[in-house]
């Protein structure tokens, strides 16, 4: 993959979703407009600074991998443009839904993940809830 935004599910792909990984180096910046959906931009790995329309979050993540503990994500709302700088190497999924309702950006930091068991016997595994309750 090349530093920058690589598509991995484009828009129309699926009826309601879409996915992209961001991949920037230390000191790196990214902007970009949620357009007519929400997104949920998920640390996958490193740190980063988000401002979503003038709110600004600080050092959101700070792991090393998906498999180093639980995630840090930002909400951003409809028709919200944001700018992502990374303060490490970063990784990043940025997950887009389609959406129209008005709603304020918002921090999930890592005890905010729901995390749930489900499946049974060989077949049992952890699932990670980052964004719920919508």
């Amino acid at each position: 993959m090349k530093s920058g935004l690589n598509t991995i599910v484009p828009d129309g792909r699926m009826k309601f979703l879409s996915l992209d990984l961001l991949l920037l180096r230390k000191g790196g910046e990214y902007t970009g407009s949620s357009g007519d959906g929400e997104l949920g931009l998920v640390v996958l790995s490193g740190r980063c600074a988000i401002n979503v329309a003038g709110t600004q979050y600080r050092h959101v993540g700070g792991r090393k991998s998906v498999f180093t503990g639980r995630a840090s994500a930002v909400y951003v709302p409809p028709r919200s443009n944001y700018t992502v700088k990374a303060e490490w190497p970063l990784e990043m999924a940025i997950c887009r839904a389609k959406a129209n309702r008005p709603a304020r950006p918002a921090l999930v930091r890592p005890g905010d993940v729901r995390v749930k068991t489900v499946g049974r016997g060989n077949w049992t595994r952890k699932v990670h809830d980052i964004f719920y309750d919508n």
